[in-house]
């Protein structure tokens, strides 16, 4: 866009024509390429119609039509038919076809008004109807440009007062009066051609709003392909970035595998072996977040979405709770349920399921200060929704007020309309919008306590197992 030409699109009003000298050039191409076939029709339609309506006057006038109408019969008509071989056999050289229109219709125009000056009294009103229709034909509806138009409605209108002054002393002034006659001429004058100039002002502003349209499609295009650029320049480092991270990732799971087989099921687990299960856990849960943060910016949420398949939500957030419970030093998790709870199943992918709640855990490790305990539940939270609960457990300690510092943010309702991944829980709705899933935040008396991972009810259902009343079933 930097090394075009900025073209100004202002439009002068009389003449009408643009200010850029190049605008004005593509405009009247495109108006002589746009009116090509009109020009035709309309010269065509003229001569036919100019040869009848001379036939036509030629049958009704006195005798003594051809040597009355001799300039008619030796100009007028061979200019029509030299403008109309013009039209049709070649192209529309503007500085020829222009005058020749001109000069044509300033003739047979001329020609009629000098009819009606000089016509016996029988043949006055023919002369004078012919006079009427070609001034307002050649004005209104001819596809040439307004100062052409114009310059013919000065000669037109100056030569008709002349010559209806003269006719005014002779048998016409006795059928039609001087001014009735002028009123009309110069009534129809003005009217036609402020028509014309309408028409043309129309046409120009049209042609300025599709050309100002196109120029803000090819800078949006020009746009469109520098974000798919940078699109392209920003997956290839993710999926570089991606490569390098998966070989320490993939080293760390295997060692840890590799001390998990190696360890004897009978005995307690050492520090040594719980340091490892911790490693094994956070390295699969980075490599996760990596692999959805590739999908999510090569091909968008839609493919996290997958087909939809029920698993065992209880028996996951348990996993959960004792994955993070493996080491003493860590924060204990545990899941709140009552013994002889329903439970339930939840349709979608268990893994993401995973990495939500495991991201959701870390935030609050990390928006709390100190944490005792975190508390994993599940229940149903409105009519149409059920929220996988992650907060700080109260039971544990007396609570401790939250810092402001290190307040969970960005979990409001105006902050679940667009998925910000640059925000710190950004990566977490993603994965949870391509579950049809929300995170909100859960406050008690002004201060952040946990999130909520919520579903909608559509998703849930009871385990078939799960002994569970009737009706229970039924409003799920």
């Amino acid at each position: 866009m930097s090394g075009r030409k900025r073209l100004s699109y202002r439009l002068r009003a009389i003449p009408p024509r643009f200010v850029d000298p190049d605008v004005e050039a593509t405009y009247r191409q495109k108006w002589t390429e746009a009116t090509r076939l009109t020009h035709k029709f309309w010269a065509l339609a003229s001569t036919i119609a100019y040869i009848l309506i001379s036939l036509l006057i030629g049958l009704a006038a006195e005798p003594g039509f051809v040597e009355f109408q001799w300039f008619r019969l030796l100009v007028c008509i061979p200019l029509q038919l030299l403008a109309l071989q013009v039209v049709l056999r070649g192209d529309l050289n503007e500085r020829f076809y222009q005058p020749l229109f001109l000069i044509k219709s300033v003739a047979i125009y001329g020609n009629a008004i000098i009819s009606y000056a000089f016509a016996e009294a029988a043949d006055v009103r023919l002369y004078l109807f012919e006079c009427a229709v070609l001034f307002v034909f050649i004005q209104s509806f001819y596809p040439v440009r307004w100062n052409v138009i114009t310059l013919f409605t000065i000669c037109g209108t100056i030569g008709a007062t002349v010559f209806l002054i003269l006719a005014d002393a002779g048998p016409a002034g006795e059928i039609v009066p001087l001014e009735i006659t002028l009123l009309v001429t110069w009534g129809l004058a003005l009217t036609c051609n402020f028509a014309h100039y309408s028409k043309e002002i129309l046409s120009r502003r049209n042609f300025r709003q599709i050309q100002i349209l196109r120029i803000r499609a090819e800078h949006a295009e020009d746009l469109a392909q520098e974000a798919s650029r940078a699109a392209s320049s920003k997956a290839r480092f993710l999926a570089v970035a991606a490569h390098e991270l998966r070989t320490p990732l993939n080293a760390m799971i295997g060692f840890a595998g590799l001390v998990e087989a190696m360890r004897d099921s009978s005995k307690p687990r050492s520090a040594q072996e719980t340091r490892f299960a911790i490693i094994e856990r956070e390295a699969k849960h980075i490599e996760q977040l990596v692999e959805a943060a590739l999908i999510v910016t090569k091909d968008g949420i839609g493919n996290l979405a997958g087909p939809a398949g029920y698993f065992h939500l209880e028996a996951l957030l348990a996993e959960a709770a004792d994955s993070y419970g493996a080491s003493a030093s860590a924060v204990p998790v545990r899941l709140d349920r009552e013994p002889g709870q329903p439970e339930h199943e939840l349709a979608g992918d268990m893994n993401i399921y995973r990495t939500l709640v495991d991201g959701l855990i870390r935030q609050i490790q990390a928006s709390h200060s100190p944490v005792s305990g975190i508390v994993l539940g599940f229940g149903k939270t409105r009519a149409d929704s059920y929220a996988i609960h992650v907060r700080r457990d109260e039971t544990v300690v007396p609570a401790h007020p939250c810092r402001p510092d290190r307040a969970i943010t960005d979990v409001g309702p105006a902050a679940q309309g667009s998925i910000a991944t640059a925000s710190p829980l950004g990566l977490l709705k993603t994965l949870a919008h391509s579950q049809n899933a929300v995170i909100e935040g859960v406050a008690a008396t002004g201060c952040s306590t946990g999130l909520s991972l919520v579903v909608p009810s559509s998703l849930v259902r009871f385990c078939r197992t799960s002994p569970v009343l009737r009706d229970e079933r039924e409003a799920v």
